[in-house]
């Protein structure tokens, strides 16, 4: 038998935690389950990849530089993720 508790930082939370923090912890509760159960598909990922990039094309104009550079990165790199995960790779 194996024992747990709220001793891992994203199963535990505090009432004064503000509600960014508590999101985070939420995203990284169902991380922890994805990885554990292998129950997250990789167009789901992908799915929510896409739809992160989205959210940043509509405002890349108030990004900096760097930030502009990296969105560039994620648009350029994202086709290469979908190529792979349809030929299994």
């Amino acid at each position: 038998m194996s024992n747990f508790g709220d001793y891992e930082p994203e199963d535990a939370w505090d009432v004064e935690d503000d509600a960014v923090d508590m999101a985070r912890n939420l995203i990284r509760r169902l991380d922890a389950l994805d990885t554990s159960s292998r129950q997250r598909p990789i167009e789901d990922t992908i799915g929510e990849i896409e739809i992160r990039i989205g959210r940043y094309r509509l405002i890349q104009e108030q990004l900096s530089d760097r930030e502009r550079l990296r969105l560039d990165q994620l648009i350029e790199d994202f086709p290469v993720l979908r190529d792979r995960a349809a030929h299994g790779e």
